[in-house]
């Protein structure tokens, strides 16, 4: 993983077991092939991560973009949920400095807008994902 350095400040965003979106500062301690040992911002405890498919990874801390989980209204649905001025801004950030060379599942990134209204950020993507079929009925 070329893009990785030790000692790198990047912020991870992941889907956790309770199906709520987590956005993470952490710091990369060390890369042995197959998983990455980090660490929390401000913390000393050291982790393993393996990037998967669903997860997002950005260069440095303090972004741009806000998490639900980061507000009074998170949602719980097992998908990655955003809240942005515009998709276009959201899309936009994703696909320029997401460095998880795994990250296929594009179909469910959710932006939330001003209005605290759900919008698929790609709609054109094929999902087999409860939450993301029902938005695409509503959408027809």
């Amino acid at each position: 993983m070329e893009n990785f350095k030790i000692g790198q400040k990047l912020t991870l965003v992941t889907i956790n077991t309770m199906a709520l979106t987590i956005k993470s500062e952490i710091e990369l301690i060390d890369y042995n092939g197959l998983f990455f040992v980090f660490k929390y911002k401000k913390k000393r405890e050291r982790y393993l991560l393996k990037l998967g498919k669903t997860d997002l990874i950005f260069e440095g801390w303090n972004l741009p973009i806000i998490a639900d989980t980061e507000t009074n209204y998170y949602r719980g649905n097992a998908c990655l949920n955003f809240l942005s001025e515009s998709p276009e801004l959201l899309r936009d950030y994703i696909e320029k400095n997401n460095l998880n060379p795994y990250f296929c599942r594009k179909g469910i990134v959710i932006y939330i807008d001003a209005n605290n209204e759900e919008h698929l950020l790609y709609p054109e993507e094929v999902e087999q994902h409860a939450v993301i079929q029902r938005m695409k009925e509503k959408m027809k």
